[in-house]
């Protein structure tokens, strides 16, 4: 069971660009609570360099925390936060979504069928922008 679930947090968390170990780590410390990027290591599994790479892109996109000087720790948002985040992306991609929908039924020739839907950093800052291009093609 426990697992199952983990599998599934790492899952959702791969669609806010967090794969694998990292996603690991994240669940590691919200589990855990703060620790020295050693303890990381040793109980997640995850190899030691790994685990230093994957803090720091953690903390680039907040969703971990570095704690004190010596020892160094980290600590992970609180699922509050992660659920948050979630959400607005959803919000954000369903916007997006629409917005192309609406472009290519409202559109009176192919040229208008061209997309730039880049994402404002600002209204998604625990996540990389990204840009999506629709193109569609019809064959007679």
């Amino acid at each position: 069971m426990k697992n199952i679930i983990e599998e599934n947090i790492i899952r959702i968390l791969s669609r806010l660009d967090i794969p694998g170990n990292a996603a690991k780590i994240y669940i590691y410390l919200l589990k855990n609570g703060p620790s020295t990027a050693y303890a990381v290591s040793k109980k997640s599994g995850v190899n030691n360099a790994v685990v230093y790479r994957e803090l720091e892109r953690l903390k680039s996109r907040n969703f971990v925390y570095q704690l004190g000087i010596k020892p160094l720790k980290y600590e992970a948002i609180n699922k509050d936060g992660l659920l948050k985040t979630l959400k607005k992306q959803n919000k954000t991609e369903e916007k997006l979504l629409e917005k192309s929908l609406n472009k290519i039924f409202n559109c009176s020739s192919p040229s208008d069928w061209i997309i730039d839907a880049s994402i404002p950093s600002h209204e998604v800052p625990l996540i990389k922008p990204i840009a999506v291009y629709i193109f569609v093609i019809i064959v007679i």
